[in-house]
């Protein structure tokens, strides 16, 4: 199951819901009883994983060769 993360329009309070895909948005903050809005969190995925940079002329690897 997937956790969301909503932020409170009225006060700004974050929190985040473990929900399944068919449930329902939240609709009101767990603190105010606010209006929330749901908040496109960032990935854990490691930066750069699996990005290779080459360079054309000299086929050299950009993130790894010194």
């Amino acid at each position: 199951m997937p956790i969301y993360e909503y932020r409170c329009l009225g006060q700004g309070h974050t929190f985040e819901a473990l929900q399944k895909f068919d449930d329902p948005p939240v609709e009101r903050c767990e603190v105010c009883q606010g209006s929330v809005t749901r908040v496109i969190s960032i990935s854990n995925r490691p930066r750069n994983a699996g990005i290779y940079v080459f360079d054309r002329h000299t086929g050299r690897d950009i993130l790894h060769d010194d």
